[in-house]
């Protein structure tokens, strides 16, 4: 990953919630050579989520809305790279606005490699299996702090 790409990345990761910096993110992967498809998944995700400022919804912006939510369900499929990343270390993980946002993992490996997941997505939920012998530590460690 390059250092424009980390400094892309972690803006996304200070606000998971802002379309701003993914935005960013997105036009900046569409511009390498070749395009990279996660930033049309993260551009189409968010477009689909903030359809026009004013909230008033056209004719020609339902047409772009469905022809942007049939190519999301097949970007979606392909599973984004991002994903696929985080899936390394978290049983299940669910995107939002294009990247992983949500997973599932054991308490374990969340002590193990959490730091390294959060460096990776703006992960903004995490839900722990195996958690009762694993408590204090979870409680006690950087992530949950």
């Amino acid at each position: 990953m390059t250092p424009e790409e980390e400094g892309l990345l972690r803006a996304v990761c200070d606000q998971p919630h802002e379309p701003a910096p993914r935005l960013a993110y997105a036009a900046w992967m569409e511009t390498q050579t070749p395009p990279r498809v996660q930033g049309e998944l993260i551009r189409l995700s968010v477009e689909l989520d903030n359809p026009s400022p004013g909230g008033r919804i056209g004719f020609n912006d339902k047409i772009r809305l469905m022809r942007a939510q049939e190519r999301l369900r097949v970007l979606e499929a392909g599973d984004a790279p991002y994903k696929r990343e985080v899936l390394t270390i978290a049983n299940d993980c669910e995107l939002f606005w294009g990247l992983p946002a949500s997973v599932t993992l054991s308490a374990e490996t969340f002590l193990q490699r959490g730091a390294e997941l959060f460096a990776m997505a703006p992960i903004v939920h995490v839900s722990l299996t195996e958690l009762k012998p694993h408590l204090d530590a979870v409680l006690a460690c950087a992530e949950t702090q």
